[in-house]
């Protein structure tokens, strides 16, 4: 019988606080509408296209080794890649270095965090011009 008290309890609790996340939810929706700012524009983020920063990352994810529970890079996204130079026939010069790339990382991981550098940067000559 406690244990059924217990129980009752708490999901009392729960309900209260589902409730004040509501009524918080609400007052939040009706200052938004009484701004007229729309919900959807309220809550998005711009999506910006960098290649910079693509090409940056790629870079990282193709000679560091992503083992991390919560990957960096997407799961299998370096064995992809080399299925598919490989079938093209590529070698870059990314490739040529990867070996010393991986060594200097492996010596030195405090350098995995430069891996967020190029967004710092607006465009590649931005980020070129730096070294």
């Amino acid at each position: 019988m406690e244990v059924l008290r217990g129980m009752r309890s708490l999901q009392l609790r729960l309900m209260r606080r589902l409730f004040a996340a509501l009524m918080v939810s609400a007052v939040a929706v009706g200052l938004l509408r009484a701004q007229g700012t729309s919900l959807a524009a309220a809550g998005r983020w711009p999506v910006k296209t960098r290649e910079h920063v693509d090409l940056w990352l790629h870079g990282f994810a193709m000679v560091s080794a992503d083992s991390s529970p919560v990957p960096l890079y997407r799961r299998g996204y370096r064995d992809a890649l080399l299925v598919a130079r490989n079938a093209a026939s590529a070698f870059t010069d990314l490739d040529a270095n990867a070996d010393a790339l991986r060594t200097t990382l492996g010596s030195r991981p405090n350098l995995l965090g430069a891996q967020f550098i190029a967004l710092s940067f607006g465009s590649w000559a931005d980020l070129d011009g730096t070294f």
